[in-house]
Parts: structure tokens; C-alpha cells; sequence
């Protein structure tokens, strides 16, 4: 069972960027005859410093071990999820938005929970390290990937 489990939270991340990716290639063949409402120079900037943030600060965790002195370690794979997470967070429709992003939430706190289960990570260290690397991710999604 422990098996199953490992291999479906190793899927998350993956299927979090393919689900991303299949909504903006849906999102522009839904407007071929219109200019595209994504900003491709724009989304790539915010990946780019999103991913500089999200290592950056597990690099600096490394060398300076501040999530050790606290007990927990940085979890990168919590941060590349609520980097994604905030990404598709900027693609729901209006009218959707309440409970598409309740799941993609929920998606996060299952994920914590089979970490903390298998053992990966506690949830202190989700906890964590999303309050360190949310408040960046926001600002990033503001200035790079306004809503529509």
C-alpha cells in the first residue's frame, strides 16, 4: 500500500503541470480568431522567478539550516506544488472560482497529509514552508499573471 501511495504523491506535481498546461493550450484554442488572453513572456518570467524563489530559499535553508534549528525541514516539493497551484489559481473562470480553487486547496492538504504519512515531510514543514513561499508566489502572480 505504501508502494501506491508513494507513487500517486510522486504523480502530484506532474499531473498539477499538465493540468496547467492543458488549460492554456485549451484557453488559446478557444480564442483562434482572437488575441490570446495569455501572456506567454509574462508566464514564463513568473515560473522563472517563482522556481528562483522556491530554490533560492532551499538553498539558503541548506546553508543556514533554519528550518532544522526549528525542527522541520523545507519542503521544495509543498513549494513547487503552491507555485503551480497558484498558476492555476490565475485560470479559473469567474463563476467557478469558489469551488475550483476549493479543490485545488484541498488537492494541497492532501498532499500534506499523504507526505506527513509516508512519512516525507510534517506538516509543520508544509505548513512552513508555504507561509515562507506563498506571500512571493502572490506578488509574482500579481505582477506577472493578472486575473482576466
Amino acid at each position: 500500500m505504501s508502494i501506491l501511495l508513494s507513487f500517486l504523491a510522486d504523480l502530484y506535481i506532474p499531473t498539477l503541470a499538465l493540468l496547467y498546461l492543458a488549460k492554456v493550450r485549451i484557453e488559446r484554442a478557444e480564442r483562434t480568431n482572437q488575441p490570446s488572453r495569455v501572456n506567454y513572456k509574462k508566464l514564463s518570467l513568473y515560473f522563472f522567478f517563482g522556481l528562483i524563489w522556491i530554490y533560492g530559499l532551499g538553498q539558503v535553508d541548506a546553508y543556514f539550516s533554519y528550518w532544522h534549528h526549528w525542527g522541520m525541514d523545507y519542503s521544495r516539493h509543498s513549494a513547487m506544488a503552491l507555485l503551480l497551484l497558484v498558476a492555476l489559481y490565475c485560470q479559473v473562470e469567474k463563476p467557478k472560482t469558489v469551488l475550483i480553487n476549493g479543490i485545488y486547496a484541498l488537492s494541497l492538504v492532501i498532499y500534506a497529509l499523504l507526505m506527513k504519512h509516508l512519512g516525507y515531510h510534517s506538516l509543520a514543514d508544509v505548513i512552513s514552508t508555504s507561509a515562507a513561499c506563498l506571500p512571493i508566489l502572490v506578488v509574482l502572480r500579481l505582477r506577472f499573471i493578472k486575473n482576466r
